[in-house]
């Protein structure tokens, strides 16, 4: 015996973008209708009604995968560095200028010239990695050694994630003031 659920539209076997809407399999934590949905690349996925019906999903995710994907080759084809380091480096950094308000002018050209250039930190002689998923402590990231000067030729520099995470936006007199408390308590605990 099927459930019955309160009265609400149905829609199962409409087509929704990727999604075909299967059954409405019960109500969500806010009250609408959940509808198992079935996705054109063979996934199955449990939707809110309101999300499918207006628009705000449209896939499985699949979708905002290959837009992505295509748009990345789109950008970096030109390069013949489409999905390397120096791309991800260098789209990462863009989108960052751009939120920051901060000057940007470096090419994926320039950005892979470092990297190729560069096979050690310079702060900590760590051997750098060119991971292309998550940061890992050793994996070569773009540093703005003067951060409000932007993504600027003259201003980046390759070091490792660990390094620039520890430098960040601080100023030499910030690291001088963290050098001598980390001096000042180590002293008092031995």
């Amino acid at each position: 015996m099927k459930k019955r659920y309160r009265k609400g539209k149905d829609i199962s076997g409409q087509v929704f973008g990727r999604l075909v809407a299967l059954e409405r399999i019960g109500s969500y934590k806010h009250g609408g209708a959940l509808w198992s949905c079935w996705c054109s690349c063979g996934n199955y996925l449990d939707v809110p009604a309101s999300r499918i019906i207006n628009g705000n999903t449209k896939s499985c995710g699949c979708l905002a995968s290959e837009c992505h994907s295509k748009t990345m080759s789109k950008l970096f084809y030109i390069h013949g560095l489409a999905h390397s380091k120096a791309a991800q480096l260098h789209y990462a950094a863009k989108g960052r200028a751009k939120r920051s308000g901060i000057p940007f002018d470096i090419t994926i050209e320039h950005v892979n010239e470092l990297l190729s250039t560069v096979k050690y930190c310079p702060i900590c002689q760590t051997k750098l990695e060119s991971h292309t998923l998550l940061a890992k402590s050793n994996s070569a990231s773009l540093d703005k050694f003067i951060p409000k000067n932007g993504y600027t030729k003259d201003n980046v520099s390759i070091l490792c994630f660990r390094c620039n995470s520890i430098k960040r936006d601080a100023t030499i007199e910030d690291l001088k003031q963290i050098l001598a408390w980390m001096q000042v308590r180590k002293s008092e605990m031995t």
